[in-house]
């Protein structure tokens, strides 16, 4: 009797180690996954902002020398 319920103790345990790994390694799979996203989006919105900024700027000097020919 005492070694049965000693198995099954020990089966829980394990059972529940294994899960709490699991779950630990998704959760942090996913702000993984968040934080790549977020610095995607950064990175996206530096990147246009930096070629309208250039857009802008070549427009300005064409048009700039289109006046003074």
């Amino acid at each position: 009797m005492l070694k049965n319920t000693l198995t099954v103790l020990v089966v829980v345990i394990i059972v529940g180690v294994c899960i709490y790994l699991v779950d630990t390694g998704l959760t942090l799979g996913m702000k993984g996954i968040k934080s790549l996203k977020t610095d995607s989006e950064t990175t996206t919105a530096a990147s246009e902002t930096t070629t309208q900024k250039t857009t802008s700027a070549a427009l300005a000097e064409a048009t700039t020398e289109q006046t003074t020919k």
